[in-house]
């Protein structure tokens, strides 16, 4: 059946319920549909053999419906450089495309003005299915939601574009095929948001998303999507936020992050102890000193305290981050990189979940009935016991600090007796001899009497000598086991 290069103009075309059987190839390679009426092949059935052809077709018409269209001939079924101009919506929803042959909409350009519906499609051609530098523009939505391709070949998005002022919504795809997922060079600009929340990605072929930009306005969402075969994110351009919260990735060994800058990512409530990042890669804010190791998730909350008496009901409902989901972060980030025998890295990380606990609390609301994010006071940052676990040496990871402190404890101690009448002191335990040095060398031993071992007859400034340079060498300690005796077990 040839309907090469015809004109369909004024009213509504309708092809609801056609049955396009038999052997031969359904073509409409350069067909126009203009004017201001719909077009309709709504529940139509191409069966039989041969290719179902609409290359070059020109959609000019207000709606455009191929939903709950059979495609089930043995053969290819083609859009190639089809163009959809129209001001209403175009619609494949709950289409089938099933049998051998080849799905191809290959450069198809969609600037209709309403949505480019493909919810609910069942993709089960044992060919390729190719959406190739495709370009969603102007649409409202463009909607793959629960669409399935359970064919034996590859899937294609590569270097398609979506522009403009587009809601993207791949929610609960499922891609089942055997072979790829390929979504490299894929471009998401403009304003809205992408979800691929639920998503499956179940083969075990490979999963590509490298090259690929997201730079909309709202966030990209991830969450609760599923991997379960070799994953890549490689130079990709994460210029808005995005979200991999409660991702499964089945085997994370797989999954590759090599990009270097990961700052707009947040990965709560994923396990990624596993996963591959970049040698080179930052979680962090590098054009901000001290917050190159500060996860974007850390600063959203540092972002909703900043609110203080602001915080009304609405907030702490809405609110996505939470302190005890940060720190679980921030220990997945540092097993991360301490499997990859990356040490300090994982001290940075460490570091940031001790100044978490530091700087934060979350207070249990009697009258809200829900935790309440607050910022500890200056007293408590610094003088409980994990601010002076990080003022004496930074959580274990300096080894500067505590020499630091034990110079200062030495020095004021020193000063102390020489400047005392009372030097005349016998050193017990090292010194065993009366002091008949020069009054600062007196003042020294008496010091180091007081640290290894106590007189006789000690008074308070012994006692606080001895116990604040226990302190200061038992953390000294720390830095050095991290250093030279670190191993990882499992």
């Amino acid at each position: 059946m040839d309907f090469r290069y015809a004109k369909f103009s004024g009213g509504d075309v309708n092809f609801i319920e056609a049955k396009f059987m038999g052997q031969g190839h359904i073509i409409f390679n350069g067909a126009r549909f203009l004017g201001k009426g719909n077009v309709y092949f709504s529940y139509a059935e191409f069966s039989g053999k041969g290719n179902v052809l609409f290359p070059s077709v020109f959609f000019g018409k207000r709606n455009v419906s191929f939903s709950k269209v059979k495609f089930v001939k043995e053969g290819d079924v083609l859009f190639y450089d089809a163009h959809f101009s129209g001001k209403g919506y175009v619609e494949f929803k709950q289409a089938e495309f099933s049998g051998k042959g080849v799905v191809g909409f290959t450069a198809v350009r969609f600037k209709n003005e309403g949505a480019a519906d493909f919810s609910d499609v069942k993709f089960m051609k044992e060919g390729t299915v190719l959406f190739p530098n495709v370009t969603f523009s102007g649409n409202v939505v463009v909607d793959f939601t629960r669409a399935e391709f359970s064919g034996k070949g590859d899937v294609l998005f590569s270097d398609t574009r979506f522009l403009g002022d587009t809601r993207v919504d791949f929610t609960e795809i499922k891609f089942s095929n055997e072979g790829d997922v390929d979504f490299e060079g894929v471009e998401f600009s403009g304003k809205g948001y992408v979800s691929f929340r639920r998503s499956q990605f179940l083969k075990e072929g490979s999963v590509s998303f490298s090259a690929i930009r997201f730079s909309k306005e709202e966030c990209v969402d991830f969450s609760h999507a599923k991997f379960a075969g070799i994953t890549n994110f490689i130079d990709c351009k994460f210029e808005c936020i995005v979200l991999f919260r409660r991702v499964n990735f089945m085997f994370p060994n797989e999954v590759r992050f090599e990009t270097e800058n990961l700052s707009n990512l947040s990965f709560l409530g994923t396990d990624i102890t596993r996963v591959v990042f970049d040698e080179n890669a930052c979680f962090g804010n590098l054009n901000r000193k001290n917050e190159e190791f500060k996860i974007l998730d850390e600063r959203r909350f540092a972002a909703f305290i900043k609110k203080g008496k602001d915080i009304n009901e609405e907030d702490l409902e809405t609110r996505e981050v939470f302190l005890g989901n940060i720190l679980a972060s921030y220990r997945n980030l540092r097993e991360n990189y301490e499997y990859r025998l990356r040490y300090d890295e994982a001290g940075q990380f460490f570091v940031s979940e001790m100044e978490m606990k530091r700087k934060y609390r979350e207070d249990l609301s009697t009258t809200r009935e829900t935790y309440i994010p607050r910022m500890n006071n200056w007293l408590r940052r610094n003088f409980s016991f994990i601010g002076l676990y990080h003022n004496i040496c930074n959580y274990g990871e300096s080894s500067t600090r505590p020499l630091i402190l034990f110079r200062i404890i030495m020095f004021l101690s020193s000063t102390f007796w020489s400047l005392s009448s009372n030097v005349d002191i016998s050193i017990k335990g090292l010194v065993t001899y009366s002091c008949t040095e020069q009054v600062y060398f007196c003042s020294v031993e008496r010091t180091l009497s007081d640290i290894v071992g106590f007189p006789q007859k000690g008074i308070i400034i012994d006692y606080f000598t001895r116990i604040s340079s226990i302190i200061v060498l038992a953390t000294l300690f720390l830095p050095f086991r991290r250093k030279f005796e670190r191993r990882f077990r499992h």
